[in-house]
């Protein structure tokens, strides 16, 4: 599949263009890596709650980005509690 940088462009002008007026209905977890930078320079949940109607849940694991990889035990701590 070929992406053109107009149509990258394109779907950034839409997405960025108002409300999100669809929402996931669905109960979410969102995990990233503390020793990377989305906690830095992000407040993650929320910004996933705008693209939720339910509740999202989550929070850091002492990883870099492939927290699955890098700390298994952590992540499946995370699993434990969301779909226990």
């Amino acid at each position: 599949m070929r992406v053109s940088a107009r149509g990258i462009r394109h779907v950034l002008r839409w997405f960025h263009a108002g409300p999100v007026v669809l929402k996931v209905q669905y109960p979410m977890l969102v995990l990233w890596g503390s020793k990377g930078r989305i906690g830095k320079w992000y407040d993650a949940l929320t910004i996933w709650r705008r693209y939720c109607a339910a509740e999202v849940t989550g929070g850091p694991v002492e990883a870099g980005h492939y927290i699955a990889e890098e700390a298994p035990a952590a992540t499946l701590a995370w699993f434990g509690k969301f779909f226990g």
